[in-house]
């Protein structure tokens, strides 16, 4: 059974600094959480930098793709999410062959 550790935050603006620090093995985001478009675009530099694959949680097909966010994010959800489709998309992204 695979485990993983989750570090939450209380607001987008402070995702950059976890982020940067490395410790993270995927980046889950919801982009329509962000009080400040700044703060989301803050996240997106952050995950780029790094390089850590990224899951951004959508409400509209407006959100989606590269003209939006660049590549950043490697895989969209649909909002409200489910727990499989999350729990898949993470897995693909660290590599595993499927979710437990």
């Amino acid at each position: 059974r695979a485990r993983a550790a989750v570090t939450s935050v209380e607001a987008v603006a402070d995702a950059p600094d976890v982020v940067r620090v490395g410790t993270c093995d995927v980046v889950v985001t919801d982009v329509d959480a962000s009080e400040n478009e700044e703060d989301l675009f803050e996240l997106v530099r952050a995950i780029d930098d790094v390089g850590i694959p990224a899951v951004a949680i959508v409400r509209s097909e407006q959100d989606r793709g590269e003209e939006t966010f660049g590549p950043a994010f490697a895989e969209y959800l649909p909002a409200p999410i489910q727990p499989e489709p999350l729990c898949l998309a993470v897995a693909r992204l660290v590599g595993r062959e499927e979710a437990s």
